[in-house]
């Protein structure tokens, strides 16, 4: 299954922020995210917070267009390793191997439908769950930690989560203590997931965002432990 990617830059009169994709962010050490992100561990001040507010948005559910469903789906045929098994399957065709060619594309074809199948139900689960819960956030600002609705997070925004807590956006870790997720609405799975900061994983690596240890998905719900953390994308970004 392929990590989703996130738009890569936007700008926006003479305002620009960089946002990487979580592929970027999982593959660097947990100080280099805070660089990538453009931030820093006392928080955006309030200025730059409103700033980024009125770049990207509130962090509120959108309902997906069509071309942006019709994209997922195709890009889960595309990534990397995908176009390695094409590649393979014509190798395997073009010398005389159709019954390996035929399974090859058959593998593409069950993955690519499964993975589109799970980012799409977590796409709406994330939704509901965020419409119906009126989720805080602890969230750092000016070297304050304060509450605040999850709706006013940014892209930048330190973010503190512990045992009790729904993580209200898309978190990339900093730090964790014994910190473990619920993500049966988001995976099916239903065993608390162990996620570790100082896990970084390979940046071409063929996974889901949930996959990735150093990820804390929206609306997943801390079990146990604590953990702080970067938000990486919110409503409008997803």
């Amino acid at each position: 299954m392929r990590i989703p990617r996130r738009r890569p830059m936007i700008n926006r009169a003479s305002y620009e922020v960089s946002l990487p994709g979580v592929a970027a962010l999982a593959a660097a050490a947990p100080e280099a995210r805070l660089r990538l992100l453009q931030t820093a561990e006392r928080g955006l001040t309030a200025s730059e917070a409103d700033r980024r507010r009125r770049l990207f948005g509130a962090n509120e559910p959108v309902r997906p267009r069509r071309s942006d469903v019709v994209a997922t789906f195709l890009g889960n045929f595309t990534h990397t390793l995908a176009l390695l098994l094409w590649f393979a399957a014509g190798l395997s065709f073009a010398a005389g191997i159709p019954e390996l060619g035929a399974a090859i594309v058959a593998v593409i074809g069950v993955n690519g439908v499964f993975a589109f199948l799970q980012e799409y139900r977590a796409a709406q689960v994330v939704r509901s769950l965020m419409q119906r819960v009126a989720v805080q956030a602890r969230v750092v600002r000016d070297g304050v930690e304060c509450r605040l609705p999850a709706s006013d997070l940014v892209p930048g925004d330190i973010v503190h989560i512990a045992a009790g807590d729904v993580v209200p956006a898309d978190i990339v870790l900093l730090t964790a203590r014994d910190l473990t997720l619920d993500l049966s609405m988001i995976t099916g799975e239903s065993s608390p997931v162990e996620r570790d900061a100082l896990i970084v994983a390979d940046a071409d690596s063929a996974v889901h965002a949930t996959d990735l240890r150093c990820v804390a998905p929206a609306a997943s719900g801390a079990v146990t432990g604590s953990g702080q953390g970067i938000v990486w994308a919110i409503g409008p970004a997803r």
